[in-house]
C-alpha cells in the first residue's frame, strides 16, 4: 500500500470516529433509553438472557416480561400472546451462538449462515420483523450484533431477511475494524473514547454504532 492509500485509509477512518462521537453525543442528548442497559445489566433480567444464552429453560412469563417488553419498548409491537412462538424459538439460541466470535470485528464469512438461519427463525414468528429480530440477536450478544430498524438497512441497501442482515454486519464489521485500527493505540479504548464522559454506562461497540446508525439515518449518503 502507497503512502496516499494510508493516508486516506487514515482519514477516512478518522473521520468515522469522530462523526459517531458527535452521533452518540447527540443520541444521548436526544433519543436516550435505558432499556437496553437495564436488560444487560438488572440483575433479575440479565439471569433470563443468560438462560437463553446458555440453553437453561425459560418460562413464557419471562420471555414477555423481558424480551417482548423490550422490544415493545422499541415500538416493534409485538403481541405478548406471541411470547410461547419466541420462547420456543430461542431455545436454539445456544445451538446457534456458540460457534459465533464474541465480538463483531472477528465476524468470519463461515459464520454467516448460521446467523442468517437464526434470524430468519425469529422472523417467522408473526408480528417479529427484521428490526425486532435483530435487537433480540444484540439482546443475546451485544458485543457482537449491531441493531437495526427498515430505515438503517434501506440505507446500507440491505434486504430485511437473513442474508441482508448478515450484509449489514459485514459493513458494520468493516467498518468496526476500521475505526479500531485507527484509535487502536490510544490511551482509552474506543467506546471510551466515543461515549460522552455523563453516561454511566459504556456499551460495546456495536451497541454504539446502531447509536450513530440512528441520528444519520435521515441524513444518509
Amino acid at each position: 500500500m502507497n503512502v496516499i492509500s494510508l493516508l486516506d485509509s487514515s482519514c477516512i477512518a478518522s473521520a468515522i470516529v469522530e462523526d459517531m462521537k458527535d452521533a452518540v453525543a447527540d443520541y444521548c442528548r436526544s433519543f436516550y433509553s435505558e432499556t437496553f442497559e437495564e436488560v444487560l445489566t438488572a440483575p433479575e433480567k440479565h439471569r433470563v438472557i443468560e438462560r437463553i444464552r446458555r440453553g437453561h429453560p425459560v418460562t413464557s412469563d419471562e420471555i414477555r416480561d423481558v424480551v417482548v417488553a423490550f422490544l415493545n419498548s422499541w415500538r416493534c409491537r409485538i403481541s405478548k400472546k406471541r411470547s410461547e412462538d419466541l420462547r420456543r424459538a430461542l431455545q436454539t439460541a445456544q445451538a446457534h451462538l456458540d460457534n459465533l466470535p464474541p465480538e463483531l470485528e472477528q465476524l468470519q464469512p463461515e459464520h454467516l449462515k448460521t446467523i442468517a438461519e437464526f434470524f430468519d427463525s425469529l422472523c417467522a414468528i408473526d408480528n417479529v420483523k427484521g428490526t425486532a429480530a435483530a435487537k433480540t440477536l444484540a439482546l443475546l450478544r451485544p458485543e457482537l450484533f449491531v441493531m437495526w430498524d427498515a430505515k438503517i438497512a434501506e440505507n446500507y441497501g440491505c434486504a430485511g431477511n437473513g442474508i441482508g442482515y448478515c450484509r449489514f454486519l459485514l459493513t458494520m464489521r468493516d467498518i468496526a475494524r476500521q475505526a479500531r485500527n485507527y484509535y487502536g493505540d490510544k490511551q482509552h479504548s474506543l467506546e471510551e473514547y466515543i461515549c460522552p464522559t455523563a453516561r454511566n454506562w459504556i456499551p460495546p461497540l456495536a451497541k454504539l454504532m446502531d447509536e450513530w446508525n440512528w441520528v444519520r439515518r435521515d441524513s444518509f449518503g
